[in-house]
């Protein structure tokens, strides 16, 4: 067990070191702002569709009567 985690603590040791590995975390962060932002304004997008239909329902209703 100790093996282990000695080869993954060189392992990442390793990966740290490297300029690629720096390059492929860097990335990786832009990769999740992005996709936290696209969810946070489809979130948004979707309430104010919602509040639309909404609205339209509510002429269909008054003009039905």
């Amino acid at each position: 067990m100790r093996d282990i985690f000695l080869k993954a603590y060189l392992r990442l040791r390793f990966l740290i070191a490297r300029d690629e590995a720096q390059n492929m975390t860097e990335y990786a962060l832009a990769v999740a702002v992005i996709g936290l932002a696209s969810v946070a304004g489809m979130e948004a997008v979707a309430n104010s569709i919602n509040r639309e239909f909404l609205a339209l329902a509510n002429i269909i209703d008054a003009g039905m009567k």
